[in-house]
């Protein structure tokens, strides 16, 4: 990995963010998580070696987060606000000097997708496009974890979602392509989706 390359890890107390994390660690990467709780800060700096705060929504918090940082790990909630939170977090990277933005997306190749959080990552996405920074998106299916967590199967596998197959994904696969993505960097990885 290039000397020169900071990166920041969104979304390291949740599932897929902790994993990207864990696996930069062990890569030996510069990066700091980033969360929106100051109480968070120390925890989260002594368990992956430094940490940002950063506050979805609250931009003005951008600029300092986003300082010396060159790639960004995007995960974000599943709310409408994921549409600005993106959107002005995607403006400080601009303005900062980001130079490659990796987001988990979701899975689906139909443009005219209308499921609302579909909608919401194909927007996000043709924004992060139109920004001019180097990007690379990833599409899980079906979390494995969370279909497993959630249904108990009894004598047989049961799509929960879709008449249409469903392919189920782990939480560890994609968080070690995230990892791999954000170290090779751009160079290597922009402009592609990656669909699990």
């Amino acid at each position: 990995m290039d000397g020169s390359t900071n990166l920041l890890v969104l979304g390291a107390t949740g599932q897929v963010g902790k994993l990207v994390a864990k696996n930069l660690r062990r890569r030996e990467a510069n990066f700091s998580v980033g969360t929106r709780r100051r109480a968070n800060l120390q925890e989260l700096a002594d368990q992956f070696g430094a940490s940002r705060f950063i506050d979805l929504d609250d931009p003005r918090t951008f600029d300092e987060a986003l300082k010396d940082i060159t790639s960004i790990f995007l995960v974000t909630g599943y709310t409408v606000g994921m549409l600005v939170q993106s959107k002005s977090l995607v403006d400080a990277a601009r303005r900062n000097g980001v130079s490659h933005i990796v987001h988990l997306g979701a899975f689906t190749r139909d443009h005219d997708a209308y499921a609302t959080f579909f909608a919401w990552h194909q927007m996000i996405e043709a924004y992060i496009r139109d920004s001019g920074i180097a990007w690379t998106n990833l599409h899980p299916h079906m979390f494995m974890q969370s279909f497993l967590s959630v249904w108990s199967i009894q004598g047989g596998v049961y799509s929960a979602y879709t008449s249409k197959a469903v392919g189920f994904t782990a939480l560890e696969d994609v968080a070690e392509a995230a990892a791999v993505i954000l170290v090779e960097g751009p160079g290597r990885h922009n402009g592609k989706d990656y669909w699990f």
